[in-house]
């Protein structure tokens, strides 16, 4: 990753430090998994640290946050919470298979919230999704 692109994804992780999530966080089901794959998933969102969280689980939330809250009605603060790792795991490149369908997520999720987030969250996801 080039420094500048390096510099704006450490500055996500600091524009949204201050969100967290519970111990029961808002991922129903994944899309196409088994009980056992959907218990794995949500067992990693729950349980790993932000920034160990691999890319088929980051894309796997996005996945489901986008589909079953197609009206907006996700919890912003958990969102929030995931992005600057889906921001990160797009910038790195190191999921290349699952890059376009995590940024198409992210996009989706932001034309349906950005309006009510604080303009400076915003402006650091754009800048981010720009230098990509």
């Amino acid at each position: 990753m080039v420094p500048e692109l390096q510099l704006a994804v450490e500055s996500a992780y600091r524009t949204f430090a201050n969100y967290e999530i519970g111990a029961d966080i808002d991922f129903a089901a994944a899309v196409g998994a088994s009980d056992e794959e959907h218990a794995r998933l949500y067992r990693a969102l729950t349980t790993t640290s932000l920034r160990q969280l691999s890319a088929d689980t980051i894309e796997a939330y996005f996945e489901y946050i986008t589909a079953a809250h197609y009206d907006g009605t996700f919890n912003a603060s958990e969102v929030r919470y995931f992005l600057p790792r889906a921001l990160e795991i797009l910038a790195s490149g190191q999921a290349r298979s699952t890059a376009s369908f995590i940024r198409d997520h992210l996009e989706r999720i932001l034309e349906r919230s950005s309006a009510a987030w604080p303009a400076a969250e915003v402006a650091m996801i754009n800048q981010v999704l720009k230098a990509i």
